[in-house]
């Protein structure tokens, strides 16, 4: 991604970021040869920047079904990341990886176009859709596939995975949702952005989940944007025009729910946080340069899909 200029404002970052959703993209799926295996899997599928490789390693540590992950890559690194994703310990060993490079341009990170890059050639009947960030559940694919075959992911169901935030780095992460529940008793872990941003997984309803011994359905409310299971020829488009960190991944919940996707909370799985520092993009992002063109974007989008499907999102 290009510096931001010394001499940002309002107008010019918001002209770039209108350039950035439109752009063309020069991209490589599966450059590496895979097995995917039985296609009636679930694959997970991220997106995420070479300086994030050894998360990845995380996630396929825990994970063993099918992944997908697209690399935002600077085209001189390329050969770079190339030789330490196959030489990664762990990665090198995988031959269900469907491993994809989209070359950086622009200035800001395009989220939901890396979304759609990295979704395209999923060749698995479900898609976990979930950020590099999360480790699942160990044996987390087994409790995914039986909820399949009762019948909760199919064209208008899909399984929310709740979503959990560890408040104090030494913590090792929970192998069991007694460990969780045990955390959530001490205050040591608690749902995602709950402090900073609570509409993105509040409607998880943690309360429920506690106590919960079956699936049970929520509503989708506006901001909430949890990681689901659903199948791969059912997932709409991201909207490729949100670039950046602003209101990406809520637009595609939105048309999920448009498109008249039930919710299912499912009680025995869930994903944790790994801690990271801040990147650039996003102390850019506090910086609040480029929020009014990005929420205008927001607003009009959220108008179109409530005329379009005759809904509204609250």
């Amino acid at each position: 991604m290009e510096e931001i200029p010394p001499d940002a404002n309002v107008e010019k970052i918001c002209k770039q970021f209108e350039l950035d959703g439109t752009r063309p993209r020069k991209f490589w799926h599966d450059i590496i040869k895979t097995d995917m295996g039985d296609l009636n899997q679930i694959t997970f599928v991220t997106q995420l920047t070479p300086d994030r490789l050894e998360r990845l390693r995380r996630v396929a540590e825990s994970w063993r079904g099918p992944m997908a992950a697209n690399f935002y890559v600077t085209p001189k690194k390329i050969a770079d990341f190339m030789h330490a994703y196959c030489t990664d310990p762990v990665l090198q060993k995988r031959e269900n990886i469907q491993l994809h490079v989209t070359q950086t341009e622009g200035l800001f990170y395009p989220s939901n176009i890396m979304r759609n890059i990295a979704v395209d050639p999923v060749k698995t009947k479900y898609v976990f859709l979930c950020d590099v960030d999360f480790v699942p559940i160990p044996g987390i694919e087994d409790i995914m596939q039986r909820y399949i075959r009762d019948g909760f992911v199919s064209d208008d169901k899909l399984i929310v995975i709740p979503a959990f935030e560890i408040k104090e780095k030494e913590i090792a992460h929970p192998k069991s949702k007694r460990e969780v529940l045990d955390l959530l008793d001490k205050e040591k872990i608690q749902l995602m952005d709950i402090d900073h941003f609570d509409g993105a997984h509040k409607w998880t309803e943690l309360d429920r989940w506690k106590t919960a011994e079956e699936p049970y359905i929520v509503q989708w409310r506006e901001y909430f944007e949890p990681y689901v299971v659903m199948p791969k020829d059912k997932t709409p488009r991201y909207n490729p025009r949100f670039v950046g960190r602003i209101r990406d991944k809520i637009t595609h919940l939105m048309i999920v729910s448009a498109t008249g996707f039930k919710f299912h909370i499912v009680p025995d799985a869930y994903t944790v946080h790994m801690p990271h520092a801040d990147s650039g993009m996003q102390s850019w992002d506090k910086a609040g340069l480029y929020a009014k063109c990005a929420i205008a974007l927001y607003d009009g989008y959220k108008a179109e899909l409530e005329n379009k499907y005759n809904v509204k999102f609250t």
